[in-house]
């Protein structure tokens, strides 16, 4: 089975369009500014547990579903949607957003076709040369 991987910034913008709501509308909720949602999301700032709480009890959802790099296979997402069509409504929105970013991006979708080609080992030999550049083990 296929694994994928959620950082806390993927998590809170998966349960934020799950909702329904935009980033704004979170943000009002939680008492906070859009900018600091979207640094959520972006990972480009990690929220405090006192943040993480504020949205999780803004989002309807334990604060440990945001919490960490969880591992989760592809069925157990599932369970985070009560019906088949919220299932349908987040799928749709990510796809409209992620085309809409490749749209206004295109140097992001010329990347994006090309990953659609890569083979595994090319991905395995492009982490260990980043591995050599950096010092860093990444996985």
């Amino acid at each position: 089975m296929d694994k994928t991987f959620f950082r806390t910034s993927d998590k809170i913008r998966q349960f934020r369009i799950l909702k329904g709501y935009t980033q704004k509308q979170l943000a009002e909720k939680c008492g906070m500014y859009e900018s600091q949602i979207r640094k959520y999301e972006t990972g480009k700032a990690n929220p405090k547990i006192e943040t993480l709480q504020k949205i999780a009890k803004a989002l309807e959802i334990p604060v440990s579903s945001l919490k960490g790099d969880l591992e989760l296979a592809g069925d157990k997402i599932i369970n985070y949607f009560q019906h088949e069509a919220d299932q349908i409504n987040f799928f749709n929105n990510y796809l409209q957003e992620l085309g809409e970013f490749l749209y206004y991006n295109p140097h992001h979708k010329e990347l994006f076709d090309a990953s659609m080609d890569i083979k595994e080992a090319d991905v395995d030999l492009a982490t260990e040369m980043l591995n050599r550049i950096s010092g860093k083990n990444i996985e």
